[in-house]
């Protein structure tokens, strides 16, 4: 550190109180040093500001040798307090995104020590990036590749994998188990890079532990203070509508993401996680989820997980849908037989649905595999209120077996019995539902049918 006319300001005001003391000469290069002010007079960062920094990571002994370089070892030790999942996060980054070309700096030769010029610059990009580069960043260092272009492909079982890992420290709920399940639903799709950045913004519970390693490394790169209510920077790819509140705290990232789930059966039910901005329907805590919209979900996604994704929302819904507490020691799922035909089918105790089981044997009489369908083969959307309510409901030649809750032995219950069942407070199965109940007869086949049609290409 040096004074007098051999020193360097990033700042001309010298009655701004971040003016500080400058730096010497001999630390940067002639172009670094024009590169470095230009930069920290367009993001409104003062002499102090960098002088902390300085003080950090310049100020020993040690930095003399490396003449003025800072070594990004150091800064990673920084993070071998935190969290397993945030020093790997650290373990990524560091040194790596120092590396990056950056036009007016002098190429990084070695990743252990850089000019600190380029601890500056890209450090600060790295903390006031918005979510969508970060990400894009996280991948491109895993490729070992930051000229990666938005086409670049990518496997979603690699996404999931890195979801999923991401994910290790985070309270599973039903938003997570979804995109958990969503991301990779055919294995080892392709997909391009873009998609993944959008999807990270539009569902911010994927990538939330990206945030959570910023939120550290902010703390240690100019403090907390420094970065309150500072504004990110512009996308270098493109920008998405989203707010840093989503980011708070898990809380957030969990209702932002639960209500995004939700309003993508808005239209339609969607195949994957969809890469696109979230529906503009107004003041979201006002929203009321559409009987259409209960509809898909349960299709596609069975009572329980509606029932708990919805909750999670905080969104409105109708009278109609009534949400009713099941017993989770039961199963959902029940394998029986219908006596008459000799057929054995699936029968959904929260739904209504049942599916028929198609078994293929060989010539030993060993099983091969089973599928199941439905036994009309039609989708429940778009039919009647009374067309869907009989649906959930067994005919008169439907007999099942239902495991007694008290004496544990078993009973045949014909199907127009059943009917009667659903209005009881109790039913062998746990749940109690009505035919205007979240549980009436829009919902989804059993999640065994489910996977056998996703597997039979039905």
């Amino acid at each position: 550190m040096g004074g007098g006319v051999s020193a360097l300001q990033v700042n001309d005001d010298k009655k701004h109180p971040g003016y500080g003391i400058g730096f010497s000469k001999a630390m940067f290069s002639h172009s670094e040093w024009n590169t470095l002010k230009t930069f920290c007079n367009e993001h409104n960062i003062w002499q102090i500001d960098l002088n902390r920094l300085f003080k950090q990571y310049l100020s020993s002994e040690e930095a003399l040798l490396r003449r003025m370089k800072v070594a990004p070892q150091d800064f990673k030790n920084k993070f071998v307090d935190h969290s397993m999942i945030v020093k790997e996060c650290a373990d990524v980054f560091i040194p790596q995104i120092f590396l990056k070309e950056y036009s007016g700096l002098d190429p990084a030769y070695s990743t252990d020590e850089i000019s600190f010029s380029r601890f500056v610059i890209l450090g600060y990009i790295l903390a006031a990036q918005p979510i969508q580069d970060l990400v894009f960043d996280f991948f491109a260092i895993c490729k070992r590749n930051f000229n990666l272009r938005l086409i670049a492909s990518m496997y979603t079982y690699n996404v999931y994998q890195v979801v999923r890992v991401l994910s290790e420290d985070i309270k599973m709920t039903a938003a997570l188990r979804y995109v958990l399940r969503m991301c990779n639903v055919r294995n080892d799709t392709e997909i391009p890079i873009e998609h993944v950045m959008q999807m990270a913004v539009k569902y911010p519970i994927m990538f939330f532990q990206l945030h959570i390693f910023r939120v550290a490394y902010r703390r240690k790169f100019f403090g907390d203070v420094f970065w309150h209510d500072r504004p990110l920077l512009s996308s270098r790819f493109f920008d998405l509508p989203c707010k840093e509140d989503v980011y708070k705290n898990i809380d957030a990232a969990q209702l932002q993401t639960a209500r995004a789930i939700v309003l993508d059966y808005l239209d339609g039910t969607p195949p994957s996680l969809i890469p696109s901005e979230v529906p503009n329907v107004g003041n979201l805590d006002e929203f009321e989820v559409t009987d259409k919209m209960f509809t898909r979900m349960k299709n596609t996604l069975g009572y329980r997980e509606t029932r708990a994704l919805v909750k999670e929302t905080g969104f409105k819904w109708s009278e109609e849908q009534f949400f009713m507490d099941i017993n989770e020691e039961v199963p959902e799922e029940q394998r029986l037989l219908d006596s008459k035909l000799k057929t054995e089918f699936m029968y959904s105790a929260a739904t209504g649905f049942r599916s028929w089981i198609e078994s293929y044997r060989a010539r030993d009489g060993s099983l091969l595999k089973e599928m199941c369908f439905r036994p009309d083969g039609k989708h429940m959307e778009g039919r009647t209120e009374e067309e869907l309510s009989e649906s959930s409901v067994a005919d008169s030649s439907m007999y099942y077996y239902s495991e007694s809750r008290s004496g544990g032995g078993s009973s045949v219950i014909s199907g127009t019995k059943s009917r009667t069942r659903t209005t009881t407070k109790k039913s062998a199965a746990g749940a109690s539902l009505t035919n205007n109940s979240l549980a009436s007869g829009r919902q989804s086949p059993t999640r065994t049918a489910a996977s056998a049609s996703i597997k039979s290409g039905k």
